[in-house]
């Protein structure tokens, strides 16, 4: 889920576009998360009350692997379908309609949530 809220932090930029240090709220959240889990794996005393067991480093790779494929499944789609897909607040050039529109491009949402602008 840490890689999917990275990935989240805007609907139409990619990750690597975005500034690292641009939100510091959410990097606190995400260290916490981190550091708890660190500590939910690692540290005997909350191995045993929630009945962890220590993970090898390769399973930790293997593990950040998967999980961080939602990162990069996200990226291409934010490169290869800029076309296609908006974030809701500027329209898809696949929901503009030359002939409804009388000159006016409408705001339609691809969520199909009907027009934007009332």
């Amino acid at each position: 889920d840490l890689f999917n809220a990275y990935a989240c932090r805007s609907a139409d930029r990619c990750f690597f576009e975005l500034s690292l240090m641009g939100n510091p709220a959410f990097l606190w959240a995400v260290g916490g998360s981190i550091v708890g889990q660190l500590l939910l794996i690692f540290w005997p005393p909350l191995q045993e009350i929630f009945q962890t067991e220590a993970l090898s480093l390769y399973d930790l790779g293997y593990i950040i692997f998967l999980s961080s494929s939602i990162l990069w499944l996200d990226t291409a789609r934010k490169l290869l379908c800029r076309r296609w897909f908006s974030d809701g607040y500027n329209p898809s050039p696949r929901t503009l309609s030359p002939r409804r529109s009388r000159g006016r491009l409408p705001k339609f949402s691809w969520l199909g949530l009907g027009r934007l602008d009332g």
